[in-house]
């Protein structure tokens, strides 16, 4: 027991802390220095969000991708979204939310007819990339891909990126010393490895 308890606390931490920590992914305008709140808003709908984490990444210009699980059937989504209506007991969500958190830009729901859990989220250079974990046999992939059947067992991790808005419209990369395609706040390296490490975590605590 504690040894499961470990697993998922630290896939919790790799999800949580680096948006929590990172001094220059905040979005500018939200909060300044802890002690002013400029902008707070609710996101969700008549049934349960989060289930234990929210994933949040900020691109360059300040929008906002929030992502996490709900059991509501009336999340809020938008027009032309991936995925407008919920398949399963639980769904991942995406949102995107305007600089100053007044406006839903897009929301979609993600997922089959299982449940899913969240494990993290990135955006690069007008790309979402959601990863996570899924029970859901029919849970949508793409051909060509490298598995495009569920393997089993309680979960499998999924991977998906999603275009959702243009560079042009929402340049979400900073060129820094840590070189072009740096995810605001966060080292490529300790990034990806997060992302990895977090997803395998928390299906390991999931089904153990």
């Amino acid at each position: 027991m504690r040894k499961h308890l470990f697993f998922l606390s630290v896939a919790v931490l790799l999800c949580v802390a680096p948006g929590t920590f990172a001094s220059t992914g905040l979005p500018s305008g939200v909060m300044n220095g802890g002690t002013t709140v400029l902008a707070s808003t609710l996101l969700g709908g008549s049934g349960e969000e989060g289930f234990h984490s929210v994933c949040v990444a900020v691109d360059g210009a300040g929008y906002v991708y929030v992502a996490g699980v709900t059991d509501s059937t009336d999340f809020p989504t938008t027009e032309g979204a991936l995925d407008t209506r919920q398949n399963g007991d639980r769904d991942s969500i995406v949102s995107k939310l305007d600089t100053d958190l007044s406006s839903l830009i897009y929301s979609t729901y993600i997922g089959g007819s299982g449940d899913e859990q969240y494990g993290q989220i990135a955006v690069t250079e007008g790309v979402i990339i959601a990863t996570g974990s899924t029970g859901s046999r029919g849970f949508p992939v793409t051909a060509g891909v490298l598995d495009e059947s569920y393997n089993g067992g309680d979960a499998d991790i999924f991977i998906m990126k999603m275009g959702v808005a243009s560079s042009e419209e929402s340049p979400d990369t900073q060129s820094d010393d840590r070189g072009a395609g740096a995810i605001p706040g966060f080292p490529p390296l300790a990034t990806t490895l997060g992302v990895i490490i977090g997803c395998i975590l928390l299906v390991y605590a999931a089904i153990c």
